[in-house]
């Protein structure tokens, strides 16, 4: 998972979004109209080209190719109030609510839980207003994630960020697989491409370096690459990572466009500050 940012929408989808939410808040019953409305969203032309312009904006902002906004595992599928519309009806129709999530994500687990602390504040977290490296760290050698603050542990435990209720481990059989599996895979096959770059920079393949820039920046698990870029400043990088995967990531981000190494950096630094590291370096 990492921060996302929230693009902009047009002023036609905007103004479809405030007047269902006036039909919202002017109801005797806002839970009820907000559902009923939710429903029915697309039944006019302005109102499904609306809803249209927000999938395909949500997944423009998702990292990889179109994928879900907190596993990263899977496609992208369903349009998810963070604040859910049962409880927070007047929400429903708000853009800064919106979240892209996969079908397991939203109906399985997120579903309308919404846990919060004794102000009232938020427990899970929400990748486009908060920095999840803030409150989660990679475990490289396993896949999983440790909680770093309450909001951090709850969003893993809410999600199954780390497959580890019982019913994905009676589904998968074995603790092994499941997200962390996936991560921990997808971690080995990322050092691989950055050599592989590396390589094809080498031999003037100028091409074929573009097209696995690409591959990187697309992948599921997208966000392991920020992982592994606060991965090689620590003792147990030299464990942890292949032979020369240091000196290339360094090359890669040199080469990546400018947008995606400034939220590499954005990240890299969150996770410094926080550990007190940006003050001395």
């Amino acid at each position: 998972m990492r921060k996302l940012r929230r693009k902009n929408l047009s002023a036609e989808s905007l103004h479809v979004l405030d007047k269902m939410r006036e039909l919202v808040e002017g109801h005797p019953s806002p839970p009820a109209q907000a559902k009923r409305l939710w429903d029915d969203k697309t039944n006019s032309n302005p109102r499904k080209k609306a809803f249209a312009e927000i999938r395909k904006v949500l997944g423009e902002m998702a990292s990889g190719l179109d994928r879900c906004m907190y596993c990263e595992d899977s496609r992208g599928s369903d349009i998810d109030h963070y604040r859910p519309k049962s409880v927070y009806p007047s929400d429903t129709f708000r853009w800064d609510n919106y979240l892209l999530l996969c079908s397991t994500c939203n109906s399985k687990y997120k579903k309308d839980e919404f846990p919060v602390g004794e102000s009232g504040e938020p427990l899970l977290l929400n990748p486009t207003t908060d920095e999840p490296a803030h409150h989660l760290e990679l475990y490289p050698s396993n896949g999983k994630f440790r909680g770093k603050t309450a909001r951090g542990r709850v969003t893993i435990d809410l999600l199954n960020l780390n497959g580890d209720r019982a019913e994905e481990m009676a589904e998968t059989g074995c603790q092994k697989k499941g997200l962390p599996r996936g991560r921990s895979n997808a971690l080995r096959i990322l050092q691989a491409l950055v050599l592989l770059h590396d390589a094809e920079l080498q031999h003037g393949q100028l091409l074929e370096a573009e097209r696995t820039r690409e591959t990187i920046l697309e992948a599921t698990f997208s966000s392991l690459l920020l992982s592994l870029v606060c991965l090689v400043s620590k003792p147990q990088a030299a464990v942890l990572l292949k032979s020369g995967v240091p000196e290339a990531l360094h090359r890669l981000i040199a080469e990546v466009p400018p947008e995606h190494r400034e939220w590499i950096y954005a990240h890299r630094d969150a996770v410094k500050a926080q550990s007190g590291e940006l003050g001395a370096s």
